[in-house]
């Protein structure tokens, strides 16, 4: 059977991001202690010192790790974009200046030209690199392209294993912080009974000490068929499992509380949100006409703008042609 009674709508609201749980926990406890003259509140007050402050500290610690996983994750895209727009061109010049574009020779260092560096994910342009380094050899004609090559294998070695590390300390972080959120909800539901007993006549001064617009979530809006919802953690990039021929429109809503995008590609490993993208703010619908697109791009991805809540995007098929 469902429960009923005592279901905590704290934990509920604080569900929806970090950085609303630490607005809702806080607001509720700076109301409490701003009225700590008061026997009862500051009874409450005792009892829930301990949870808010657990929160509290191991925020600041999951910020931190928050901040420095976007730090190595921007210094990796970086790497990337360095590999991809400079370093790989230089090669491949450096490399046509010693032996003719299109000779055996040639196609024996770099096959497929710069694509290994600048499409796929970080492990094959890794490899990529490797790969070049190993079919130069001992070629003094490309001994520069060989030592620069080089150098930049280990920046980008160090760099994605700095990655490797900060994503993993910010899921850690995020566990611990779930579990504190859990138990600074629990001292909430046990403070708001508290709170109820002490008003039980005048129940409705009990709303004073919690946000309790923050806490509702906005209405969704309805579509007659539902459309495709789609969920995102803070800061996710998804790949949607979404088909089309490209001669629909789609009508996307942020039923969210901050900006979310959706973008197209003609791969399936995009892990960076490009520059050219559909920004649905909070509350608003846009109408995307497939037919716009190139004919390669058939992979639609989905991403959330706020790096700590989660959001919340709708696709309907409004017209198909």
């Amino acid at each position: 059977m469902d429960q009923f009674l005592a279901k905590n709508h704290h934990y509920a609201a604080c569900k929806r991001g970090k950085s609303k749980a630490d607005h809702l926990i806080n607001f509720s406890n700076n109301k409490l202690l701003a009225e700590d003259s008061d026997p009862v509140i500051h009874g409450i007050n005792t009892f829930n010192a301990p949870y808010v402050k657990n929160w509290n500290d191991n925020y600041v610690l999951w910020k931190a790790a928050l901040n420095y996983q976007m730090y190595t994750t921007a210094d990796l895209n970086q790497q990337k974009e360095l590999l991809a727009k400079t370093k790989a061109v230089d090669w491949e010049l450096a490399i046509w200046a010693v032996y003719h574009p299109g000779s055996a020779k040639t196609l024996a260092l770099i096959p497929h030209g710069r694509q290994a560096f600048n499409s796929g994910t970080i492990d094959s342009r890794i490899h990529g690199i490797e790969t070049l380094i190993s079919n130069i050899g001992s070629d003094a004609a490309l001994a520069d392209v060989k030592t620069d090559a080089t150098a930049t294998l280990a920046d980008l070695k160090a760099s994605n294993i700095e990655h490797g590390k900060a994503v993993k300390n910010l899921a850690d972080q995020s566990i611990i912080l779930d579990d504190m959120c859990l138990k600074a909800c629990q001292a909430m539901l046990a403070n708001e009974a508290s709170l109820t007993k002490k008003y039980f006549e005048t129940p409705q001064r009990v709303d004073h000490y919690f946000d309790i617009k923050a806490m509702r979530r906005p209405a969704s809006k309805t579509n007659k068929d539902n459309g495709y919802p789609v969920e995102l953690l803070g800061g996710e990039l998804k790949l949607l499992d979404l088909r089309f021929v490209g001669t629909e429109t789609w009508e996307v809503s942020n039923n969210g509380d901050h900006d979310a995008c959706i973008f197209f590609a003609n791969t399936g490993d995009i892990t960076v949100i490009p520059d050219i993208k559909y920004v649905i703010p909070t509350g608003e619908s846009l109408q995307i006409d497939l037919s716009t697109l190139p004919r390669d791009q058939r992979f639609v991805y989905a991403a959330n703008l706020s790096p700590d809540d989660e959001g919340e995007l709708n696709i309907l098929l409004v017209v198909k042609k």
